[in-house]
């Protein structure tokens, strides 16, 4: 489940997008509420006839079409400014959730695709298709007195029967919300590359108890040490980060050894029961698949 902060940036960033866009909708309706003034009728009878020949009304649907295209790179211009501060808060969360330190690079993270497509030819696609309907719709009205209320909506229907209702609810807002969650999950792919197990190993030796090899460091309250240094009655740190204390320690053989090896380039070695903290829950170490996330702390 995505966290809480996540869609509250979502629907923030959103609003702050349509909000860029008010002014654009405010030339556009004054352009349309000049053209209704100004036309001769000649051009009048053109645009309720449906031909955009008339130069009028040419100058017009080019005006139109040249203030959406503002719109479009005012929204990429946003994203363009927001995302790599997004994206670094993103990867910060994700680390300090997996209990790590170091956060990755996050160089071209911006750059991958969402939803099979870049953002720029996302957001491209949703405005040419937002585009597309201004103008056909502009162009079948029966009445140029109509432009107006198709564009904005009308005051009795809270305008939400108009052309930028639509616009900002059917295009801006699901397409913000795919291009941030996956942007994130493209965020977050990143910093599971360096705990992700590339491979694991057996080795062969003697016995079968879980176990973790000699020389192995556990986290304690004062950094970390080797296993076999650790002594009853002191502290460690769990996997769930929680300090307990050690009630016995012991050294055993073992019949086989797995070898852990992990994208970031650690090594773990311990008996193939042993379990290890996955994003699919605990997993003893011989039912690990290549690519399980192995959280490492």
């Amino acid at each position: 489940m995505r966290r809480l902060y996540l869609q509250r940036y979502i629907t923030q960033a959103t609003n702050e997008i349509i909000e860029t866009l008010k002014p654009i909708d405010k030339l556009i309706i004054q352009a349309l509420q000049e053209f209704i003034a100004d036309a001769d009728e000649k051009a009048t009878i053109a645009l309720l006839n449906h031909r955009t020949s008339n130069d009028q009304v040419k100058a017009l649907l080019a005006g139109v079409k040249a203030l959406i295209e503002v719109q479009k790179t005012k929204v990429l211009d946003y994203l363009d400014d927001e995302l790599p501060l997004f994206i670094k808060n993103e990867a910060e969360a994700i680390v300090a959730a997996m209990g790590g330190s170091e956060v990755p690079k996050m160089s071209g993270v911006k750059s991958l695709p969402v939803g099979g497509l870049p953002i720029d030819k996302k957001i491209g696609a949703a405005f040419g298709n937002y585009e597309n309907r201004v103008i056909s719709t502009l162009t079948t009205l029966p009445a140029t007195a109509d432009m107006v209320p198709t564009f904005r909506g009308t005051k009795t229907e809270n305008f939400k029967d108009g052309l930028i209702y639509w616009r900002d609810n059917s295009l801006v807002s699901p397409n913000v919300n795919q291009i941030l969650n996956g942007v994130a999950t493209n965020a977050d792919e990143r910093v599971y590359g360096t705990f992700r197990v590339r491979r694991v190993d057996f080795l062969a030796t003697l016995d079968f108890r879980t176990c973790l090899v000699a020389g192995t460091l556990l986290e304690t309250p004062s950094g970390a040490k080797p296993i076999d240094k650790i002594k009853a009655g002191e502290l460690v740190i769990s996997g769930e980060g929680i300090e307990r204390r050690v009630i016995g320690a012991f050294k055993k053989k073992t019949s086989k050894i797995a070898v852990v090896k992990l994208s970031n380039g650690s090594v773990i070695n311990c008996t193939p029961d042993h379990k290890f903290l996955t994003g699919r829950g605990w997993v003893e170490v011989q039912n690990i698949d290549k690519n399980d996330i192995l959280i490492e702390r």
